[in-house]
């Protein structure tokens, strides 16, 4: 039960960090929709 739980609270702290990365690269996941859009429209 203490294993279960404790892989549990890693997945959060995992999740979590995901979240922080991913709202602080904002810029960085602008920059890649533009390159995604510049590709699709070049088909």
């Amino acid at each position: 039960m203490a294993n279960e739980n404790n892989t549990r609270t890693g997945l959060l702290q995992r999740m979590r960090y995901g979240i922080v990365r991913r709202t602080f690269s904002g810029e960085y996941r602008i920059r890649f929709y533009e390159a995604l859009r510049f590709l699709l429209a070049n088909q």
